[in-house]
């Protein structure tokens, strides 16, 4: 960390997008998220969920920060939504959830 102390991984990201492809595990995502409590902004189009379908966890991934989302599926349904309900983000204030395969992003 800055102060010279340990910094859990992924915690100091504040921006993240993936698109176009990228395949992650569903769980290992969740778990990457829970570990970037600092997010401010995550962007998530056309990407692809491997090893198990996408479900809502039961304990929610609290992003405090985050203040923008964009989830868009626009090639294939990979049930975004299910990841979205597994989300708590209370200083969203800019949401773009996409699903169509004819929208523009």
């Amino acid at each position: 960390g800055i102060d010279g102390g340990y910094t859990p991984p992924f915690t100091e990201i504040r921006a993240l997008g993936l698109t176009n492809g990228i395949q992650l595990r569903y769980m290992e995502a969740i778990t990457f998220l829970r570990r970037s409590s600092n997010l401010d902004m995550l962007r998530l189009v056309n990407i692809k969920f491997v090893d198990g379908a996408a479900q809502v966890v039961e304990e929610a991934v609290l992003l405090p920060g985050l203040a923008e989302l964009v989830f868009a599926e626009l090639i294939e349904p990979i049930e975004i939504g299910l990841l979205w309900l597994s989300l708590d983000t209370p200083a969203c204030s800019k949401l773009h959830l996409d699903h169509c395969p004819s929208a523009v992003i």
